[in-house]
């Protein structure tokens, strides 16, 4: 039998705690293969945020604007408004604890995909030419 498997959902909960102990916890569920562009292409455009920063081109606007796009991605429109309201708009501290659990935790299950396609994609090509 040929089994074709579609969809790869990514689940993971995360849990964010203030300073006074109010606790706010997110399910995260990402179907990788449908978010992949999207993830691929916000995450690119905070690799170039990052740069700049390097180079001391800071846009705190451009860069305020692809936290809140990656976290869109990653979490929902919904979850990201949550997640931007306990921290009290306090970007700063948002994207020092958030990005690490996006380059940490998310990234890499988009990187697996990605060399899934990769090896996949080869893998159709090679019977095409048979």
């Amino acid at each position: 039998m040929y089994k074709i498997k579609r969809d790869k959902k990514f689940k993971e909960q995360l849990e964010v705690e203030n300073d006074n102990g109010e606790k706010l916890t997110l399910d995260v569920e990402i179907t990788l293969d449908k978010q992949l562009n999207e993830f691929t292409k916000n995450w690119r455009n905070l690799e170039v945020m990052n740069i700049n920063v390097q180079q001391g081109k800071v846009d705190y606007m451009q860069m305020g604007n692809a936290v809140i796009s990656i976290m869109g991605v990653v979490f929902g429109e919904n979850d990201a408004k949550k997640l931007i309201d306990f921290y009290n708009c306090n970007y700063i501290e948002l994207i020092q604890d958030i990005l690490p659990f996006i380059a940490g935790v998310i990234k890499p299950q988009f990187d697996k995909v990605i060399k899934e396609h990769t090896k996949r994609n080869k893998q159709a090509l090679k019977e095409l030419t048979k």
